[in-house]
């Protein structure tokens, strides 16, 4: 299992300036290479020209190449050369002799034409090498003492025109850019984007000679599938050809269009298959064909696949496989290099992987690896050009936290420089896209959620460097979720920065009237948990019932950046909760960070006109009998994500009062039934009736049972769509008289999730011996293969789901489950009472809205904005009693 994603808490500030961070590759040392902490420099001779040629022909073995200090590499500083306007690198001349190899070997080069050892010339004549040798080590010197000097540190080094920054950026969701520089010199970005309400591919370009003088976004695709995953080439005949992944109703294929600037042929699926093909990579060589890459399940395995077309798309060659692995291969990458050899680049099990084709794809080298750091390396991209370099880009954990990486090969792939940290952001950068400007410096653009909101972010190694990102803010909380007139108000948020925080800062209003900023604290006075745990507290309260509150958060680091989250603010209203508003009570029993799963079960509820209260475990524990009690004539909705308090005997021991007064339960969680198999055996058999069987089925489809009143007629996937995509282990269970089985998982219908979230990925505490205790288990079913269960007892009766409700991939799949529990129940819709409630003002969120879509049905299904919380929107009196606002938490999904 791949190491997910934890956010990184560096102690404030960090030692050593951002510049000058160095990290080691895990690699193999190239032959002739200088050693760990060894000065000398590693003989590289010229090649001879048979040798070259050889060279040229033979499938390439890469090698990495270092001189730094634990695999590292310094920057370094331009070096003036008399009579030239170059650096102190020399390569070789316009006729491709090397001159001083070992200079070249002794520091490498940024990214810059001008510092580019292949593009400026023989910069130092014969019998200069020891001179070169003398001026590498001056000026690495130099370097290191500037930036390691207080001095340094204290300024800041990257003011606003030489700083990355976001390009087109909206509240709704943006992802999986794709740059693509046209022959008249713009710069093309592609991009998803949730900004029409669907995610749809939009793009843009960027003006030659500029650097920010970006167009207004373009809308390309307006199907009501969802399209994701842009990749585009220019065609010989200046149109442009985009692929891109189309899913509707959860079935995923590729599509293509071509044009120009508006004027679009509609689009056409490419080899379409039942199962998933996504993740699509093209690349045009220079004998006119068109390459395209991408990840597919068609084998039964994530495998990658290539077809080819020599007219300009009218015909594709059939789908060859490129992998057969048995791990996940998945997100190609594709470049045609100056020895005319197409080379695919993948992830498998957390590195990235290479394949060479030199005859026009007839024959493929072996798999090389190209990464040997131990964390995840993800989302690859390559760039070639003609001058013999290839760039490789990718996003990875070995920071802590996700960051861009890069590294550089001046030969062809034949070997590669040390790999580079490019983003030092804490919060997450994924899914880099490279391209080189008309000037011929390197372009990246990537996904990043640096103003709290999922955006497209654009950079220039080299010039436009990411030295001063602003801090991370984690999304913020208030505590109580739905206070009342008689509360005191903490508003919590966790905020980290690569250098330090210097301020964070509540900035509200109080009905409408802007309030004095308030400082929040990391001291464990100020209810923020414990001091130096970076989460930021600041008390507000009491007010009276109806007043409404509304709240952002600004964090300021040292470096004078800063950043205001969320986007747009927080707010609910002061709950009057001196009555019970309703006969269902929906208990939120997870932890604060994931509480906008919760939304899925309020969604689905909101929809179908059910008042309902709720019960937030993580603000105020467990119900006890006595709140159950109230809820004995309707519904007790049990949401529990991963764990919770159900594990605990005082919330089982009120369950069963509850029950045994006559009260109804749904009850839905993936591993219910695997910790109640140790912590509430007589819960889970003697009043769920059911059994544990496997805590791990790796199923993600059930077919309800026929006839039974709320499976019959159904077939649910609880995997991708429009839910949370977060099964990364749902249990097998049997019935137990009197109970039955309501659905039952099915096996080959749809693929596994991709990167379901998880507790790691979630950053929750109590899961770190989740695999130990069982989370290795082989998948499939080992007995009945029940995923849900019903009972109906002389005094009670039992909804049970071995999954999670919010899983379920359509929102109106979840609204058919919802309504049939609900009235087998015998409930109806019922007018809530006009009872002030905690009011949530629509803002950013990563939680999907449920999508009406027939279930069964293979219609399109549109892709929800994050503007959009679960519709109806609650108003005063729409629901009742504890109601959450709705909170924004930006996370990875699929990415």
């Amino acid at each position: 299992m791949d190491r997910p994603y934890r956010p990184h808490l560096p102690p404030d500030p960090l030692p050593l300036h951002p510049l000058m961070e160095r990290e080691g590759g895990g690699r193999r040392p190239g032959v002739g290479e200088v050693r760990r902490g060894e000065a000398r420099l590693a003989p590289m001779g010229r090649p001879s020209a048979q040798t070259a040629s050889a060279q040229a022909d033979a499938p390439l073995e890469p090698r990495f190449e270092s001189v730094a200090e634990n695999g590292g590499a310094i920057h370094e500083l331009p070096l003036q050369t008399p009579g030239r306007g170059g650096v102190g690198c020399a390569g070789p001349d316009p006729k491709g002799a090397d001159l001083s190899p070992r200079c070249r070997r002794a520091i490498i080069c940024p990214m810059h034409p001008a510092l580019d050892h292949r593009r400026s010339g023989p910069l130092l004549q014969p019998g200069t090498r020891w001179l070169c040798k003398l001026t590498s080590l001056v000026v690495a010197l130099a370097v290191l003492t500037l930036a390691l000097s207080p001095a340094a540190r204290a300024l800041p080094l990257a003011g606003p025109d030489a700083v990355p920054y976001p390009v087109a950026p909206h509240p709704a969701d943006d992802a999986s850019p794709w740059l693509l520089r046209l022959s008249d010199g713009r710069l093309l970005l592609f991009w998803s984007s949730t900004r029409s309400g669907n995610a749809d591919i939009w793009y843009a370009w960027l003006a030659p000679g500029t650097e920010t003088d970006w167009s207004a976004p373009v809308r390309l695709t307006t199907s009501p599938c969802a399209d994701r995953d842009p990749t585009a080439v220019e065609l010989p005949d200046g149109r442009w050809m985009v692929v891109w992944s189309m899913e509707c109703d959860g079935d995923a294929d590729l599509a293509m269009a071509t044009g120009q600037d508006g004027a679009w042929s509609p689009p056409v699926p490419l080899h379409p298959h039942p199962k998933e093909d996504t993740a699509p990579a093209l690349a045009r060589t220079r004998d006119g064909a068109v390459w395209l890459a991408w990840q597919s399940f068609r084998s039964g395995n994530a495998d990658i696949w290539a077809t080819r077309t020599d007219d300009l798309g009218a015909q594709w060659s059939p789908p060859l496989p490129l992998t057969t692995s048995t791990g996940r291969d998945e997100t190609p990458a594709l470049a045609e290099d100056s020895d005319g050899r197409l080379w695919v680049v993948w992830r498998t099990a957390n590195y990235l992987w290479a394949r060479q084709s030199g005859d026009g794809g007839a024959h493929w080298s072996e798999a090389a690896r190209l990464t040997f750091y131990p964390d995840s390396s993800a989302g690859p991209a390559l760039l070639a050009s003609p001058s013999g370099s290839l760039w490789l880009a990718w996003y990875s954990y070995r920071s802590g936290n996700q960051d861009v990486w890069w590294m550089r090969s001046d030969d062809n792939g034949r070997t590669w420089g040390t790999s580079q940290r490019y983003t030092r952001f804490l919060g997450y950068d994924v899914e880099p896209t490279l391209a080189l400007l008309s000037d011929g410096r390197l372009a990246v653009a990537w996904g990043s959620n640096r103003q709290g909101q999922n955006d497209i972010w654009f950079g220039l190694p080299g010039s436009r460097e990411d030295l001063l990102p602003p801090p991370y803010v984690q999304a913020p909380e208030q505590v109580p979720a739905s206070p009342g007139p008689s509360d005191h108000i903490t508003i919590l948020a966790q905020a980290v920065d690569e250098r330090g925080v210097a301020s964070v800062l509540l900035l509200w209003t109080r009905d409408g009237v802007p309030q004095a900023s308030i400082p929040m604290l990391d001291d464990g006075l100020h209810g923020d948990r414990s001091a130096g745990d970076h989460w930021y507290g600041a008390r507000i309260g009491p007010f009276p019932a109806g007043t409404e509150i509304r709240y952002q958060v600004k964090a300021s680091d040292v470096d004078g950046s800063s950043t205001v989250v969320p986007p747009e603010p927080v707010a609910f209203r002061v709950a009057d909760q001196s009555s019970q508003g309703a006969n269902i009570l929906l208990v939120s029993d997870m932890d604060r960070a994931i509480s906008w799963l919760l939304d899925y079960y309020r969604g689905a509820l909101d929809a179908l006109g059910y008042a309902y209260d709720v019960w937030d475990v993580a603000e105020k524990g467990a119900p006890d009998e006595a709140a159950l009690s109230r809820y004995a004539e309707g519904v007790v909705i049990w949401a529990v994500p991963f764990w919770g308090q159900i594990c605990s005997g005082t919330a089982q021991n009120a369950l069963k009062a509850y029950l045994d007064r006559g009260g109804n339960l749904f009850i839905s969680g993936q591993d219910v039934a695997f910790h109640l198999r140790s912590t509430g055996t007589a819960f889970l058999e003697g009043y769920l009736h059911a059994r544990f069987v496997a805590n791990n089925t790796g199923m993600y489809d059930l077919r309800g049972t026929a006839g039974n009143p709320i499976g019959g007629g159904l077939a649910l996937r609880i995997a991708g769509g429009d839910g949370a995509n977060d099964q990364f282990q749902p249990d097998e269970v049997d019935p137990l008289p009197p109970a039955e089985t309501i659905f039952t998982y099915e096996a080959g219908i749809g693929r596994p999730p991709a990167d379901p979230l998880n507790p790691w990925t979630l950053g929750l505490p109590g899961y770190e011996d989740v695999l130990a205790l069982g989370g290795q288990e082989p998948e499939g079913t080992w007995s009945s293969g029940s995923g849900a269960l019903s009972v109906k007892m002389p005094r009670y009766k039992v909804v049970y789901l071995a999954f999670g409700f919010e899983s379920i991939s359509t929102g109106a799949d979840r609204q058919a489950v919802m309504d049939r529990v609900l009235r087998w129940f015998a409930l109806t819709p019922q007018p809530p009472t006009a009872t002030p409630t905690a009011t949530a003002t629509p803002v950013p969120t990563a939680t999907p809205s449920p999508t009406p879509t027939s279930p069964g049905t293979k219609t399109p299904t549109p892709t929800p904005t994050r503007e959009s919380t679960p519709t109806p929107t609650p108003t005063v009196g729409a629901s009742t009693g504890n109601e959450h606002a709705y909170l924004p938490l930006v996370l990875q999904r699929g990415w």
